[in-house]
């Protein structure tokens, strides 16, 4: 990738002040697109004002810049005009012949190349297309598979064979915040606007980093004393190093290569925007709450209806009644498929299974967008239900409630817990809510079950609640209940009244025709309540009828007001799903190095390796064995938890990874998982001092007056470390080094830093750090070492840990 813009570094021999001064020569060769000033410019300002912060203590900075006169040219003329266009503009493509292909083209040339390749069958799944982007809206254009024109649904089937590549954005705060500083920069000094889903030039951030890296290696080399114009000096100390940047944390090899991390998005389906990949399985949005029970019956789902009546004789009105839910034959009734009976001798009848819940749960659902043609068709499923039931043997339904309408995989709703009357209980349970649906007139009986016609009436009054309930929204005298009781509804219901108390409706927007028809169907006389023929017939009138063609259309169209709806639930439970994710993954890295967390996620065998050189730190407690004799075991436990959270702050503070607690013993290493060259052993030093001056003045909560020493032990040498175990897996650190410096720290002296010779050749030279010869002492295991007591003048530092 080319980029326009050049440093020279003027090292200049004359010294003006204490401190050195380095000159930047800053050098725009061109301002044509795509890396033009107005791109690059707020990023190298950035840059610029962060070297001067990372040496602001060690070396001063003058900037010389240099901005030639051409402008930016829209007809693409200039000193790399040509180039440019050439590698952006002219939609060359470049591809590997084989199962996977990998596309470097602007948008119009990609959904082109896409239509072809579905249309000779290559994006059935045999084939994998890896398109890599450089920044999306600009030099590749907006990658979206919607145009506007014929082929869109096309390019959308094709594009799910297609795979986006990039550099891998981070979705950290500061980098949002980077992000957004960038494009204000760009409209307020070079009156450049971004698109609305215009993404930042990642070369842009190159900018900014190489300034970071530089001021970083520069800081470190003057305060090791070394000259910093020293060129291998200064790329020699970026090797084999992490750092951690605007951008996400970024790593150097021994071999002086940066290693990067790309990103690949994936096509969502459903909403038809490319997202990141994840490895998390399907989501299933089934299990929705229901008034009845779930069961598989020859590997299919079924729906549990459970009776009252615990056993049952066989006579020849039950077998009329099996036969006639047999005889069933209505699209928008629930299929009946047998009786059951469990080991409790519970009876239990079996029903068709409907996948997408009860009328009550979609009603209740505010995302879901109910329009008038949708509400309608649900009315409809019922009236047809309900004329059916009534027309046949089995004369009335008798339970009617929007809980027993239910909506099957195909959006049609379907009334359910109908027939076998013989079996069923007919009593009335007044502190039950299905008492709402009862007609008044059966309130006041301790028994629904009379005669027929009696019983239909009261359909077509359970029918009326469940209308208004659609035309609302609301629950059965829902308005009322903010001041009354169930008991005083029921009572309400049952006195004999001019004016019947009913669900209230002024607050509730209803066409007069059908607010008409629902007056009608809960008038307090039951004989003057329609028939369900009435009803059909009413609402022929309104246009309600599904015959013919209009059948269909009321199908798709109620089957794309659910999959409408179906967007944002998936796209709701997606985002639970993902902070969920989150923070399981964030309580995996309290345990697990992120490093060591990636692999185990992505199903990586999680191999040992080998570190040439770190530094691990030990401590203990002092005297931890007269303590624990004093105290009770509690009183153990917070002692050792305010001390460790306490070391848990402080270790926060520097580039460490802590190993693990065993009793009073705290384990900390430096170098590994992420390799930081010979930082680690300044690292552990500093960080072990700060620990000694916490401890110097950490009070016990249940012995304040007993003062707490610690004995602190370091040792740098190789290591290896690996994952071991499969449940509750634990990084483990083996070596020789490990046993030293445990060595270390039990031939140590309260309150004082021992330290190996190994240690202390790495810390020679570093001014903040002295050494005191301990001598020749004899150590367990390892015979005559020459050890050191460490002490680093960074008391200023430690106090503010």
């Amino acid at each position: 990738m080319l980029t326009y813009f050049t440093i020279g570094l003027m090292l200049s021999a004359l010294v003006y002040s204490e401190k050195p001064k380095i000159t930047i020569g800053a050098f725009i060769g061109d301002q044509s697109l795509p890396f033009g000033i107005h791109r690059s410019g707020p990023a190298i300002e950035l840059g610029l004002q962060k070297l001067k912060e990372l040496g602001a203590d060690e070396f001063d900075v003058e900037v010389i810049r240099y901005i030639s006169n051409l402008e930016c040219d829209p007809d693409l003329s200039g000193l790399f005009a040509t180039v440019v266009a050439e590698m952006y503009h002219r939609g060359n493509i470049s591809a590997i012949v084989g199962p996977i292909f990998v596309i470097v083209c602007n948008n119009i040339a990609l959904r082109e190349l896409m239509l072809t390749a579905h249309s000779i069958g290559m994006t059935n799944g045999e084939y994998v297309f890896l398109y890599f982007f450089a920044m999306n809206g600009f030099i590749n254009g907006e990658i979206n598979w919607k145009m506007g024109d014929e082929n869109d649904e096309i390019v959308r089937k094709a594009f799910q064979s297609l795979l986006l590549v990039g550099l891998f954005q981070s979705e950290t705060k500061e980098f949002e915040e980077f992000k957004f500083e960038l494009k204000r920069r760009s409209l307020e000094m070079y009156n450049y606007s971004y698109g609305v889903k215009e993404d930042v030039n990642p070369q842009s951030f190159a900018f900014y980093v190489a300034f970071t890296l530089y001021g970083e290696a520069v800081k470190n080399i003057i305060r090791d004393g070394k000259d910093f114009r020293d060129g291998k000096e200064v790329t020699k100390s970026l090797w084999n190093r992490t750092f951690n940047v605007v951008t996400g944390k970024l790593f150097i090899d021994a071999k002086g290569d940066l290693l990067v991390d790309m990103m690949i998005l994936d096509l969502n389906p459903t909403s038809g925007e490319f997202v990141l990949k994840s490895m998390s399985d399907d989501i299933s949005l089934t299990g929705r709450p229901m008034d009845y029970r779930v069961a598989s019956y020859k590997g299919s789902k079924v729906n549990l209806f459970e009776f009252k009546k615990k056993s049952f004789l066989t006579s020849r009105i039950l077998f009329l009644e099996l036969l006639q839910l047999r005889d069933v034959n209505c699209t928008n009734l629930t299929k009946f498929i047998g009786l059951t009976e469990n080991d409790s001798d519970q009876l239990f009848s079996l029903t068709e299974f409907c996948s997408r819940g009860d009328l009550r749960d979609i009603l209740t659902k505010n995302s879901l967008d109910l329009n008038k043609e949708f509400r309608i068709s649900l009315i409809s499923d019922i009236i047809q239900a309900m004329e059916y039931i009534h027309s046949s043997n089995i004369w009335y339904h008798g339970n009617l409630t929007s809980r027993s309408c239910v909506i099957d995989s195909r959006f049609v709703l379907k009334v359910t817990d109908f027939g076998i009357q013989s079996l069923r209980d007919f009593e009335i349970d007044e502190r039950n809510e299905k008492c709402l649906w009862v007609a008044p007139e059966l309130l006041r009986k301790s028994v629904t079950k009379t005669d027929i016609t009696e019983m239909q009436c009261a359909d077509v009054y359970s029918f009326a609640i469940i209308l208004y309930e659609v035309l609302s929204r609301k629950e059965p005298f829902e308005d009322d209940r903010y001041f009354l009781t169930l008991d005083e509804i029921v009572t309400k219901l049952k006195h004999v009244n001019q004016t019947p108390f009913r669900p209230r409706i002024d607050l509730v927007e209803i066409n007069r025709d059908i607010e008409r028809l629902m007056k009608m169907c809960w008038d307090e006389d039951p004989k003057s309540r329609p028939t369900f023929h009435v009803i059909r017939k009413e609402s022929r009138k309104l246009r309600w009828d599904r015959s013919g063609d209009k059948l269909l259309d009321t199908l798709l169209s109620r089957m794309e007001e659910y999959a409408d709806n179906l967007e944002g639930l998936v796209e709701e439970r997606t985002q639970n799903l993902i902070e969920e994710k989150r923070r399981s993954e964030e309580l995996l890295h309290e345990v697990l190095p992120r490093s060591v967390v990636d692999k185990l996620k992505s199903g990586r065998v999680v191999e040992p390796e080998a570190y040439t050189c770190v530094t691990i730190y030990f401590s203990d407690i002092v005297g931890f064995t007269e303590i624990s004799s004093e105290s009770t075991p509690m009183q153990i436990v917070d002692l050792l938890n305010d001390l460790y959270t306490c070391f848990d702050k402080i270790i926060d503070n520097f580039d460490v990874y802590k190993v693990e607690t065993i009793g009073d013993a705290y384990m900390v290493v430096s170098g590994l998982p992420v390799r930081n060259g010979d930082q680690h052993v300044v690292e552990i030093a500093k960080m072990s001092w700060s620990i000694l001056q916490k401890v110097n003045v950490f009070k016990i909560r249940h012995k304040p007056n007993t003062p707490l020493s610690a004995r602190i032990g370091i040792h740098s040498g190789p290591v290896c470390a690996g994952v071991v175990g499969c449940k509750m897996p634990r990084y483990c650190l083996f070596g020789d080094t490990v046993n030293t410096a445990s060595r270390m720290e039990s031939n140590g002296q309260a309150m004082r830093i021992h330290c190996s010779e190994s240690t202390r050749n790495l810390l020679d030279g570093h001014h903040k750090c002295v050494l005191e010869d301990r001598g020749n002492i004899q150590i367990k295991g390892k015979g005559v070492m020459r050890t050191y007591w460490l002490r680093c003048q960074i008391e200023d530092d430690a106090t503010n840990v």
